[in-house]
């Protein structure tokens, strides 16, 4: 005889495990691949229901491509978030009386660390399966482990040799308002109305940053270019993206202008 009341808290568990170890989440390696890796979650605490809308819309998603026939895969995982799980880990021990982290010493700290991460990615992983989500959970992974540890590495060295990676001034309220302010009236008095694209074309750095913010305070839209585009590259961005103004460099300027002298009647005023 059926209950009065309908309690899924009764044979959802029971039900998931059962599909989680029949393998019903994973690739069939049957269809054409369709793949998304969920936003890894910090492991400084336990989900809210931000994750909770958010784990749904993907779950909804690759749930319908596997209805399709699609080979689906929803990768699971957990983000270390160094930072903020250093200061969770550091509020703990002093909630507890603890020695702090310069007491302890490196080695000791990293254990405790480790410790906490255990401890919240579990309650997460729980949490997300008790959300009833699709996950491949076979392939789950951490953003310290070895592997992708060895890959993001590899993905920063690459981005500072690129130059997308840089140390320069220190970016303070005052010394942003001040430049912000006089990058959007220079962009004013070249008359730019609203929505029109201006290229922002610099090293990433304090310039770039100032000309990004002023020009949305002119009320145009920037169009941030990669700075390693070769000339004629550039060329073929600025006419696509029907660009009014570029933003560069004196140097990067000349070099264009060398390479391709038509373009400064059209956008180096």
């Amino acid at each position: 005889m059926l209950d009065k009341n309908f309690d899924p808290a009764a044979f959802e568990a029971r039900l998931y495990a059962r599909w989680e170890a029949a393998g019903c989440f994973g690739p069939t390696g049957r269809g054409d691949p369709f793949t998304v890796v969920i936003p890894p979650p910090n492991v400084t605490g336990s989900l809210h229901v931000g994750h909770a809308l958010n784990g749904t819309l993907q779950d909804v998603l690759v749930r319908f491509r596997r209805m399709q026939g699609r080979d689906a895969l929803w990768m699971p995982g957990t983000d270390h978030a160094g930072i903020a799980t250093q200061m969770v880990v550091e509020r703990q021990l002093a909630q507890t009386q603890q020695p702090g982290r310069k007491a302890l010493g490196r080695d000791e700290f990293l254990k405790r660390i480790w410790s906490w991460k255990e401890e919240s990615g579990g309650t997460i992983s729980r949490q997300l399966r008790r959300l009833g989500t699709s996950l491949d959970w076979p392939r789950e992974r951490f953003t310290m482990d070895a592997g992708l540890s060895t890959a993001v590495v590899e993905v920063f060295v690459r981005l500072h040799k690129a130059g997308l990676i840089y140390q320069d001034k220190r970016l303070d309220y005052a010394a942003l308002a001040k430049g912000v302010k006089a990058t959007a009236n220079a962009m004013l008095g070249l008359r730019i109305r609203r929505g029109e694209r201006v290229a922002v074309y610099l090293e990433k750095r304090f310039e770039t940053v100032l000309s990004m913010f002023g020009t949305a305070a002119a009320g145009g839209a920037f169009v941030p270019v990669n700075p390693l585009l070769k000339s004629e590259q550039l060329v073929y961005i600025l006419n696509d993206c029907n660009v009014r103004v570029l933003v560069t460099s004196a140097d990067r300027l000349n070099l264009l202008l060398e390479s391709l002298p038509q373009c400064a009647d059209r956008w180096c005023t």
